[in-house]
């Protein structure tokens, strides 16, 4: 039995017919739009007050009526407020096909949503050049999503979290790390490769710490509140929080420095490792860069990646490291 709703109910369900149903390709008329509002609402209608809804949404940017200037087989009304272009969405979608750590039923469902964000035509362009996934499902799948869903509540309320930390051992199983349980203060989530971070401060520590949190196995949102940036014992770390991973794609937290180098190869390469806009041409001749980089464990296995091409010029302390480094892997040969 036909249910005789108000006119803001009305409304609304005409609104979600134009989301679900139309794009600038795909319109619907009056009469199309009462039989929608039949049979997904169960709401009866008449043609004049549809053409009033479609005015009252045209007014307000929701939606576009070409009943007064298009040709016949093309009059009728259209959503316009879809908020993502195509290729926005596409992007979107690719990006979480490549996402590392989640079952392909998490992904497929993620991409589903993304998809419906479009109109008609853009879902059946959407879907026709949806990627493939690997259905291998990872370990980390549970720990991940569960742990993204509580850490992002943690960080939103500001709030401090109590962390059980693991490691895989040799047989790939998590095994409890010697510290175990870290209560910790949260500030932001990053990724950075395959994985996601956590970047938190841990009373007594000297510096920001950061967790991989498909290693967590347990979260606890606590009552107390977390450490604002500006009051921490270290100092304040504002900025430091707002850019990390920012300056270098392989490094963590640590002192900002800068790093001389010789690289005898194309500068594409430093790119591509050190980021964009971490690396500055020093002399293009004699092929000599800075590179803006954190001086932790992170800037020398960049470094190791870059072969037999790279010579390290300065800082000293630096280029001693890296040396110490060099001759610790040769003894093992």
């Amino acid at each position: 039995m036909a249910n005789k709703t108000g006119s803001r109910q009305r409304l609304l369900a005409t609104l979600e017919i134009l989301r679900e149903h139309t794009d600038d390709q795909t319109h619907l008329t009056g009469e199309q739009i009462k039989e929608h509002l039949q049979k997904q609402y169960e709401i009866d209608s008449d043609r004049r007050s549809i053409r009033e809804d479609i005015k009252v949404l045209s007014e307000f940017g929701y939606a576009e009526d070409t009943s007064k200037y298009a040709k016949r087989d093309e009059r009728g009304a259209y959503y316009v407020a879809h908020p993502f272009e195509d290729w926005e969405l596409k992007v979107l979608i690719d990006g979480v096909a490549q996402t590392e750590h989640f079952k392909a039923e998490t992904l497929n469902h993620m991409i589903d949503r993304i998809i419906q964000l479009t109109g008609p035509a853009g879902r059946e362009l959407l879907t026709d050049n949806r990627p493939a996934l690997n259905d291998d499902a990872p370990n980390s799948d549970f720990y991940l999503c569960r742990n993204l869903d509580d850490l992002l509540n943690a960080i939103k309320a500001k709030k401090k979290v109590r962390l059980s930390y693991s490691k895989l051992d040799a047989n790939k199983k998590p095994s409890p790390t010697n510290e175990g349980v870290h209560e910790v203060n949260p500030y932001v989530i990053a990724k950075r490769g395959a994985f996601y971070y956590l970047l938190t401060f841990k009373d007594g520590d000297k510096q920001l710490r950061p967790f991989r949190i498909d290693r967590i196995r347990k979260v606890e949102v606590l009552e107390e509140k977390r450490i604002p940036p500006e009051k921490l014992p270290i100092g304040d770390m504002t900025d430091e929080i707002k850019g990390y991973l920012k300056n270098n794609t392989d490094s963590f937290t640590g002192e900002t420095i800068s790093v001389l180098l010789q690289w005898n190869s194309e500068p594409s390469i430093l790119y591509d490792v050190f980021g964009i806009n971490n690396v500055f041409t020093v002399n293009k001749d004699a092929s000599i860069y800075s590179i803006k980089a954190q001086k932790n464990r992170g800037l020398y296995n960049n470094l190791l990646r870059l072969g037999d091409k790279v010579k390290l010029l300065d800082p000293t302390e630096v280029k001693e490291e890296y040396l110490t480094i060099i001759k610790n892997i040769l003894r093992n040969y």
